[in-house]
């Protein structure tokens, strides 16, 4: 763990204003750690994400549909007819299992 460490220490020693520039890819970096089987150093870095305050921006999806632009993120409920979608892709996933 201690070699895993000290890269991560000079990895993020290299950036000023490392909560905003590197959130994601501290995520990331969790996350493969998780993959590999190194759980020790995942939680780490999980932990001094959560002791720094970062915070991950939430991606968006776009999708046009009759000519309009649609924007949303994960569990969006923000779309007008959100209550028509989440009974649609609930009925195609009941009808797909």
């Amino acid at each position: 763990m201690l070699h895993y460490q000290s890269i991560f220490n000079r990895i993020q020693s290299k950036f000023s204003d490392f909560e905003s520039c590197l959130t994601s890819a501290t995520i990331l970096l969790a996350n493969t750690y998780a993959l590999s089987g190194n759980k020790s150093f995942t939680s780490h870095i999980r932990m001094k994400i959560s002791q720094s305050g970062m915070k991950k921006v939430a991606g968006c999806s776009w999708t046009v549909v009759n000519g309009n632009v649609f924007k949303f993120r994960a569990h969006d409920r923000s779309h007008t007819f959100s209550t028509d979608i989440y009974a649609e892709l609930d009925r195609l996933k009941n009808e797909l299992l």
